[in-house]
């Protein structure tokens, strides 16, 4: 094991002058050591006198720290070489930072698929796993974590005192959704980079928005006045038959591209519309506004934007789907801050930031979601020190929010390719306003497609409400039975 921890010391040296040009390059500044990023935070800011992290009183003498993790997440990034992107880099170095911290050695015990349609087979696996796979920690996909939750694999992170729930770099929403009569069996945040990484954002192209003499869409949004409406008006009349075909279909230029799964969600939080809510009791039930008067308004205005509008364009079941933005055929479309890091910044596309738009003028505040494939945490019951597990996951989600968190907004997303300093208030809109509702992570309950059905299929809610209603209720009360 010191072997080991000794070669990524050796490497992590090697390597800082070729990440320290890059930063320079790129307009990071200079990369501090891994000694120094405990004092400094490594993103510009410095560590808050009222920062209630404590670090750990025990140090692991280069103990492996063994992780049972899907193979659709790339966060794990355990070495690095002059190949390496900007972003992996400094996720090695957060990586490292926590092993140092703590003592442990990061190692990959076993990848598995776990994605959609795989994630309750890998639950099936986490829980043939025994005290002699000698797992620390299980990294999975969103929708998974509920099944090892009720299948009881998983520890009860309430009882373990080495993590404090009252820090800000753990989402409270996330906990205050997840958490069943007091009990809490995985998490996310800051934890991992991917809950960034998934993000919903609007886009706009700022070219074609002073083409079709827009005006100025950041002060919509500061008013208030960026609501699904508004959108709509502005959106109904920007399209080009790009591809001279005669029909409005994919390589056109559209006023508004939305792609019908996980994008369609967005405008379901941005509305203030969760799938679940919790009545009086603590229990978890379906949001009765969902199929009331407020739910049918809200699908049908998304019904309008999206299919009574002629310059909208959004897939179906027929329809493929269309990245319009990144070609330079959209004024607006919704995609994630991956997308925006891997696809649009490199596109060269002038582009710009916006929140995603609010139901109506009343609403108060701007929300978003995130894509379902970021990665949620466990502690898994075979598990032979949960206090260890317990260390390492309170330093990965303090580091995460310290540093790595505010490295990816202020390089990637923020300074780095914003061209107006108006899209760094507009991020700050769409981080504030993060919406983990339970109804996105309570796979086995199977509401969370409900909105998004209802508008790429034109449908009233009310119609696929009837449908699901007996599957709703009867998974929400073994829920509500098995944590009771």
């Amino acid at each position: 094991m010191k072997h080991k921890q000794t070669v990524r010391l050796v490497l992590l040296i090697l390597l800082l002058s070729t990440l320290l040009s890059a930063f320079a390059a790129c307009g990071g500044g200079k990369k501090p050591t891994v000694e120094s990023q405990t004092e400094t935070q490594g993103g510009g800011n410095p560590k808050s006198n009222d920062d209630p992290y404590t670090p750990p009183a025990v140090k692991y003498n280069n103990e492996e720290f063994r992780i049972y993790t899907w193979t659709g997440t790339d966060e794990w990034v355990l070495k690095t070489d002059v190949s390496s992107t900007i972003l992996d880099s400094k996720t090695y170095y957060h990586l490292m930072n926590v092993e140092a911290e703590t003592g442990v050695v990061f190692t990959i015990a076993q990848e598995v698929p776990g994605g959609y349609g795989r994630h309750t087979e890998f639950i099936s696996k986490v829980a043939m796993l025994s005290g002699s796979d000698d797992i620390d920690l299980v990294c999975q996909y969103s929708l998974a974590a509920i099944h090892g939750a009720i299948e009881g694999v998983y520890v009860d992170l309430a009882k373990l005192e080495n993590l404090n729930w009252n820090a800000p770099y753990w989402s409270g929403d996330f906990l205050e959704s997840n958490t069943f009569n007091g009990q809490v069996y995985y998490c996310a945040g800051e934890i991992s980079r991917s809950t960034i990484y998934n993000m919903f954002v609007m886009t706009f192209n700022f070219d074609l928005a002073g083409t079709y003499a827009l005006g100025d869409l950041y002060e919509i949004v500061e008013d208030g006045e960026w609501t699904v409406n508004k959108l709509y008006t502005l959106s109904k009349d920007i399209y080009r038959d790009l591809n001279q075909s005669d029909s409005a279909d994919k390589g056109d230029l559209f006023g508004l591209v939305c792609n019908a799964y996980n994008s369609l969600d967005s405008y379901q939080a941005s509305c203030n519309l969760p799938s679940l809510v919790r009545n009086d009791m603590g229990e978890l039930e379906v949001n009765p506004a969902i199929y009331g008067n407020y739910g049918s308004n809200v699908v049908d205005a998304l019904r309008k934007l999206f299919h009574d509008n002629d310059g909208a364009y959004c897939n179906t079941k027929e329809i493929p789907e269309y990245y319009a933005m990144q070609e330079g055929h959209s004024v607006f479309e919704v995609v994630t801050a991956s997308n925006i890091i891997t696809q649009l910044n490199p596109s060269g596309i002038n582009y710009g930031i916006l929140p995603l738009p609010k139901y109506d003028q009343a609403q108060e505040t701007y929300h978003t979601c995130l894509g379902m494939t970021y990665s949620v945490f466990a502690i898994p019951t075979v598990a032979n020190d949960h206090k260890m597990s317990a260390i390492v996951m309170e330093s990965m989600a303090h580091d995460g929010y310290t540093d790595l968190t505010p490295y990816i907004f202020e390089t990637s997303l923020k300074s780095r390719y914003s061209k107006r300093p108006q899209d760094s208030a507009m991020f700050d809109y769409l981080r504030d306003g993060v919406s983990y509702e339970a109804g996105r992570v309570l796979d086995n309950v199977d509401i969370f497609a409900l909105v998004r059905r209802s508008v790429r299929d034109n449908s009233p809610i009310t119609v696929y409400y009837k449908e699901g209603e007996k599957k709703f209720n009867s998974e929400l009360l073994n829920i509500n039975f098995v944590f009771s």
